[in-house]
C-alpha cells in the first residue's frame, strides 16, 4: 500500500494547483511523505521504520548540510523565512531518504506516473493556448509598464502550474528519465512522451531546452547525434540576445548576488530580505528586479542561491552530496534514468532554481536516493508480495518469454521485478551477451 501512496503522490504532485496559492505541493509533500517513510516498511530496509541496510556517503554530506543549514538560521534577519526554507530542506531529505529504499520497478513507476500527469498538463496547455482570449487577469504575477507603474499581467498558458517555466523544468526532468525508460514501456508509455512534448514545447523556456541539449550531449553515443546537439546550445544562446532586458536583469543579479557571498553565508531563507542592501553592490538592479513593489526571491541559480544563504561551507557539503549521488547506481536502466533526472536538474539549475519548485525538487531528491540505494540482494529481482495495480494489458516490457523470466505475468500490471533476462539488454534496450549484461556499472552497457 505505500508503494502505491507514494506512486499517487507522484502522480498528483504535477496536477495540484490553487490559483493565489503557492504552496499547495509543499503541503502535500508534508502529508504524504512522512506517512510513506513512517508507517511502510519497504523492501530494501531493515525496519518499519524505513532505515536503510547501510548509509551512504550522501547520505551523510545531506544530513550534515541540514545540520548546517540549521545552524545558520541563527543570523538570520527573518526566522519566519529560515522556517519555511528548512521546512523544504527537511521534505526534500525524507524524499531522499524514501528514495533510497526503493526498488527498481517501483521507481519506473514513480517516473511514469510523473510523466503521465505531465502528458495531461500537456494537453492543458495546448487548450489554454489555442483559447487565450479566454484566460483572466493572473492575481498573482505583475507585469512592469514603466518605472513606477504595474498592470496586471495576463495569464499564460502554463498547464496546472504556477508558471509555464516550472512547467518546461518538470517536463524536462520527466522526459529525459522517460527516453531512458523507453524499452520497458509499453505502447501506452511511449504515447505519454508524445503528449508530454507541448508541456516543453510551448512555455519556450532557455533552461529547460539548454538543460536537456547538455543532457543528450552526454548521452549520444555517435560523434554525428553530439554534433547534432552541440548546434542546439548555440542557437538557443543566440536567441537570448534578442531579450537585452532579459539579459541586462540576469546579468545584474547574477553578479550582485556574488557580493553576498560569505563563508557562513548569509543565513538559510535570507536572500530575499538580504539582496535590496546588495542590489547595487557591482551592477545597478534595473527597475524589472528590484523596485518598491518587487524583488528577486532567487538568484536564479541553485548554487549560487546555496552559496550565499549557507555560505562556502554549505556549498561545500552540497557538492559533496552531488558527487556521491552521480556515484552511485548499480548499472540498471532505471538507474540511468534516475541519472538523466539529476543531469538535467543540475543544468536547469544553472538559469533558474528548481531547487526551489517542490515538484521538480521533489523528483530529483527520489531520483538521488534512489541511486545510493543498498545493493539489490537478488540482482535487482525484488518480490513485494505479489501487490498488483490493474488487470489488463501489461505496461512494463522486460524482454523475450523465453524461459528467462522476461515477462511480468501475463496481463497484469505488478510493482515486482521478474529474474533478469539470461541475455540482458544494454542501455538502449538492445540484448547484449550475458558477459556484457553482467558487467554493470563498469561496462559498456547497463543491466537489465
Amino acid at each position: 500500500m505505500n508503494n502505491k501512496l507514494l506512486i499517487a503522490l507522484f502522480l498528483a504532485l504535477p496536477l495540484v494547483y490553487w490559483p493565489g496559492f503557492q504552496g499547495e505541493r509543499w503541503i502535500m509533500l508534508s502529508l504524504a511523505l512522512p506517512v510513506v517513510w513512517f508507517f511502510a516498511p519497504q523492501p530494501a530496509v531493515a525496519s518499519c521504520c524505513g532505515w536503510p541496510q547501510r548509509l551512504s556517503g550522501a547520505h551523510w554530506f545531506l544530513a550534515a548540510f541540514l545540520c548546517w543549514a540549521a545552524l545558520t538560521a541563527l543570523w538570520v534577519i527573518s526566522p519566519y523565512e529560515a522556517a519555511f526554507r528548512m521546512w523544504h530542506f527537511l521534505i526534500l531529505g525524507v524524499a531522499f531518504w524514501i528514495g533510497a529504499t526503493l526498488d527498481r520497478a517501483v521507481f519506473r513507476w514513480c517516473v511514469f506516473a510523473f510523466g503521465i500527469a505531465i502528458a495531461v498538463n500537456g494537453v492543458a496547455i495546448l487548450w489554454q493556448a489555442s483559447n487565450y482570449h479566454l484566460l483572466q487577469f493572473d492575481p498573482i504575477y505583475w507585469q512592469q509598464t514603466d518605472t513606477t507603474d504595474y498592470a496586471p499581467n495576463w495569464i499564460k498558458p502554463r498547464g496546472m502550474f504556477d508558471t509555464a517555466n516550472r512547467l518546461a523544468w518538470a517536463t524536462a526532468m520527466a522526459l529525459a528519465g522517460m527516453i531512458c525508460l523507453r524499452k520497458k514501456l509499453a505502447e501506452l508509455g511511449r504515447w505519454t512522451m508524445v503528449f508530454m512534448l507541448p508541456a516543453l514545447l510551448i512555455p519556450m523556456t532557455k533552461a529547460a531546452f539548454v538543460a536537456l541539449a547538455l543532457v543528450g550531449i552526454g548521452y549520444a553515443k555517435t560523434p554525428w547525434k553530439q554534433m547534432l546537439l552541440v548546434l542546439c546550445i548555440p542557437v538557443l544562446v543566440a536567441g537570448a540576445f534578442f531579450l537585452k532586458p532579459y539579459l541586462e536583469t540576469r546579468i545584474a543579479l547574477y553578479a550582485n548576488s556574488m557580493a553576498m557571498l560569505s563563508v557562513a553565508g548569509k543565513g538559510v531563507g535570507s536572500f530575499e530580505v538580504e539582496y535590496p542592501a546588495y542590489k547595487d553592490a557591482v551592477i545597478p538592479s534595473p527597475p524589472a528586479l528590484i523596485s518598491h513593489k518587487m524583488r528577486p526571491r532567487t538568484a536564479h541559480n541553485d548554487a549560487l542561491m546555496v552559496a550565499v544563504e549557507t555560505g562556502v561551507i554549505g556549498l561545500w557539503l552540497a557538492l559533496g552530496f552531488i558527487i556521491h549521488v552521480m556515484n552511485g547506481g548499480q548499472g540498471y536502466v532505471e538507474d540511468r534514468a534516475a541519472k538523466a533526472i539529476v543531469w538535467v536538474f543540475l543544468a536547469v539549475g544553472l538559469f533558474s532554481f528548481p531547487l526551489f519548485t517542490p515538484a521538480t525538487a521533489a523528483l530529483f531528491a527520489l531520483s538521488a536516493g534512489f541511486l545510493v540505494r543498498p545493493p539489490d540482494p537478488d540482482g535487482g529481482s525484488s518480490v513485494h508480495g505479489g501487490d498488483r495495480v490493474q488487470e489488463g494489458g501489461s505496461l512494463i516490457h522486460h524482454g523475450p518469454s523465453d524461459g528467462g523470466g522476461g515477462f511480468v505475468q501475463a496481463g497484469i500490471y505488478s510493482f515486482s521485478d521478474p529474474a533478469p533476462h539470461p541475455r540482458g539488454v544494454d542501455d538502449l534496450g538492445s540484448e547484449v551477451e550475458p558477459a556484457v549484461a553482467e558487467r554493470g556499472p563498469s561496462g559498456a552497457g547497463y543491466r537489465a
